[in-house]
């Protein structure tokens, strides 16, 4: 109950923070615009297909910690998973972690068809 409200208030966060842009941006994991992508990430969290998981492991990498952290909290909901993923942690750090969920979805979210329901597990 409890991690269901702090994503309930991230994805707040997330709303909030992308208000501030330009308004009518598209909710686009591919957008170079940050709004864009936090967007895209509230858009997919509930119901997200490998393509969403894709698009939110490509946002932890992003210089927004805004966007990382929701990514991060739309991941650990729909695969019950961090692999160590820290968004306040060194880039050397996050980019390890980012690895270990490139590994992830390589071996899970190609098999996926639909909404994720893939099991956790270490690479």
């Amino acid at each position: 109950m409890r991690r269901i409200g702090a994503f309930a208030l991230l994805l707040g966060v997330g709303v909030l923070a992308s208000g501030g842009c330009e308004a009518g941006l598209p909710a686009s994991f591919e957008s170079a615009d940050a709004g864009s992508r936090i967007r895209a990430v509230v858009a997919s969290a509930d119901d997200p297909d490998a393509a969403d998981l894709r698009g939110m492991v490509e946002a932890l990498g992003s210089d927004d910690p805004a966007l990382r952290t929701l990514a991060i909290a739309a991941l650990e909901r729909a695969v019950r998973e961090r692999f160590g993923y820290d968004p306040w942690a060194a880039e050397i750090d996050r980019r390890r972690a980012i690895d270990r969920w490139e590994v992830w979805l390589a071996q899970h979210a190609e098999a996926a068809s639909g909404p994720a329901t893939m099991p956790a597990g270490t690479p």
